[in-house]
This record gives structure tokens, sequence and C-alpha cells, in this order.
């Protein structure tokens, strides 16, 4: 069986899903995480993303949550950016 007929056609990769608590970027990460995508969650609201990255854990995914807001330029510092999160997966 090929990694796509088992559901990892995005093994290795990372996905920055932003508004991934909920909605089409919950939806969204919840497709990517199935594929066996990396996924780094960046939402506003603490709640929704770590539901979604619980979610995420209990199928055997992977994934980061970072609370950001991304349409505030202080989110797009280099700390504080969800790239950052990228580093745990990137080797």
């Amino acid at each position: 069986m090929t990694d796509t007929a088992a559901g990892g056609a995005l093994r290795g990769k990372v996905a920055i899903v932003t508004g991934g608590g909920s909605g089409i970027g919950r939806a969204t990460a919840l497709l990517l995480a199935r594929e066996r995508a990396s996924v780094v969650l960046a939402d506003v609201n603490h709640k929704t993303g770590t539901d979604v990255l619980y979610e995420i854990v209990s199928f055997g995914g992977h994934g980061v949550f970072e609370k950001a807001d991304v349409s505030r330029s202080e989110a797009r510092t280099v700390r504080k950016h969800p790239l950052y999160a990228c580093e745990r997966f990137i080797a």
C-alpha cells in the first residue's frame, strides 16, 4: 500500500493553518493532518485551537498550536509568528 492509499500524501510536509480553531481552518487542519502533514495551528482562540490540536493527536497526527492574531503586526515578529513553531518539525 502506498502512502497516498494509506492517507499519507503529505507525509514529511509542514502546513501552517491560520484560523485553525474553527470553520474552514479547522476542516483544513484536520484534512492536512489525516494526510500526515505536521500541522502548525494558529488561532486567536486558545480553547478552540487546542481542541483541534487534541483532535489531531487523537488520531495519530502531529501538530502544535500557537495562539496568534496574524492580523496584528506584533504577531508577525520572528518569535511570535507561527513560522517560528515550524522549527519543531524541521530537522
